[in-house]
C-alpha cells in the first residue's frame, strides 16, 4: 500500500514540476525597472507601435461620448514624430510635473513629437479625464490605455515608452525628470533625430 502511494506522489511530482518548468519556459522573463515596470524590448516596442490601438477622449459632454462613434488612433499613424506614450492618471503629481515639461516641449516642436496620454483603467472615469482636458491647455492626444496597461503588468506611474520617429524603441522609463528634465530629455532627442 505505501509503495503505491510514493509512486503517486512521484508521479504527481513529477508532473507538477515538468508543468512548472513548462509555463517558466514558455514565457520570456521580462525585465523590470526600479518601480516593477516592465523594461521594454525592441520586439515588444514594434509590436506595441504597429498594433496597438487607443481610445480617444475628447473634451466633449457624456451625451457625446455616448451617441458619437468613438474615435481611435494607433501610435503608427503618428509615425514621423518622436511618440511619447505616457501612462498617467489625473490624481498622479509627478504625471502632473512630466506634463508641464513636456507641453513646453510640443510648443516648441510641435511637428516633430507627439504626447500620447494614456489613462490605465485604475481609477480615473471619463469624466475626470474630460474634466483635466478642459482645465489644462496641453496639445496632447488623451487616450484610454485600453488594457495594455495590463498587458504590460505596470506596477506604477508615471511610466513612458518613448517611440523614435522610425517606430523604433528609444527607451522605456519609470518616474518623472521633473519638468526641466522632460524638456531637455525631449529637446536632445530633437537635436538627434531632426
Amino acid at each position: 500500500m505505501s509503495s503505491i502511494r510514493f509512486k503517486n506522489v512521484t508521479v504527481y511530482s513529477l508532473l507538477f514540476l515538468l508543468m512548472t518548468f513548462q509555463s517558466l519556459t514558455a514565457q520570456p522573463k521580462i525585465e523590470l525597472d526600479e518601480k516593477n515596470n516592465p523594461v521594454i524590448t525592441e520586439e515588444m516596442a514594434k509590436k506595441i507601435f504597429a498594433t496597438a490601438e487607443f481610445e480617444i477622449v475628447h473634451e466633449g459632454s457624456v451625451f457625446d461620448r455616448m451617441f458619437g462613434d468613438s474615435e481611435q488612433i494607433k501610435l503608427s499613424d503618428l509615425q514621423g514624430k518622436i511618440v511619447v506614450l505616457d501612462f498617467w492618471q489625473t490624481w498622479c503629481g509627478p504625471c502632473h510635473v512630466s506634463f508641464r515639461g513636456f507641453h513646453k516641449a510640443k510648443e516648441a516642436w510641435p511637428d516633430k513629437i507627439e504626447i500620447v496620454a494614456a489613462s490605465p483603467d485604475w481609477a480615473d472615469s471619463n469624466r475626470k479625464i474630460r474634466s483635466f482636458i478642459r482645465n489644462h491647455d496641453y496639445d496632447f492626444i488623451y487616450v484610454l490605455a485600453g488594457g495594455l496597461e495590463s498587458e504590460l503588468n505596470l506596477g506604477s506611474i508615471p511610466y513612458k515608452i518613448i517611440f523614435a520617429p522610425d517606430g523604433s524603441l528609444i527607451g522605456s522609463f519609470s518616474g518623472s525628470k521633473g519638468e526641466e528634465g522632460e524638456f531637455e530629455a525631449l529637446r536632445e532627442l530633437v537635436e538627434l533625430w531632426f
